[in-house]
């Protein structure tokens, strides 16, 4: 068992491929801290699957929660952070699994809230409208109001930053391709 510190709390990013064991890392970090409490902001639905197979002694003992979101969901996470943040103590664990879907997320609250429709269908209306790629791009140029966008995705990391515990953060690797350069490939 590992018992927490006074110091300062972790803050910790985790970065890789799909089923590399990012989410199983955080577990095996609960398994071994059963005094602390861990929330788990779940936006692949990975962590009840690996509490009832791979950690079921964790599963029974209680210490951690899994808070389901859909990833596009950017009002119910704000909601959730707030919530956890109004809860959490010093010895707690807050986990973002994944952080990759947010910064989408707040884009699509954008259009949604700006224009009433998903992004998908507001795009497909804009390259509609357009008469060439070049068009549709200032179209969507000019839709997107950064500012705004940029301010209401402050509010997530605002909320980060008043977590009293440690974090720990997943974030998904993009593939490296052939187009990427000599270093990144041999990396």
């Amino acid at each position: 068992m590992i018992e927490p510190t006074i110091g300062p709390r972790e803050r910790i990013l985790v970065m890789g491929l799909g089923g590399v064991g990012k989410s199983n890392a955080l577990l095996s970090i609960a398994r071994e801290m059963p005094q602390s409490q861990f929330h788990i902001v779940d936006n692949d639905f990975s962590t009840e699957r690996l509490l009832w197979t791979a950690y079921p002694e964790v599963a029974e003992r209680g210490n951690v929660h899994a808070h389901n979101l859909m990833p596009s969901a950017w009002p119910d996470l704000l909601a959730t952070m707030e919530s956890l943040v109004a809860v959490g103590t010093r010895d707690d664990w807050l986990s973002i699994d994944s952080a990759t879907p947010t910064w989408d997320a707040v884009q699509s609250w954008f259009v949604e809230t700006q224009f009433g429709e998903d992004v998908a269908s507001h795009m497909m209306k804009l390259r509609q409208q357009a008469k060439d790629v070049r068009e549709f791009q200032r179209l969507m140029t000019n839709d997107m109001m950064w500012q705004i966008i940029n301010k209401e995705y402050g509010k997530f990391y605002d909320l980060l930053l008043k977590w009293p515990g440690h974090i720990w953060m997943t974030a998904e690797q993009a593939m490296v391709s052939d187009d990427d350069d000599r270093e990144i490939r041999g990396m």
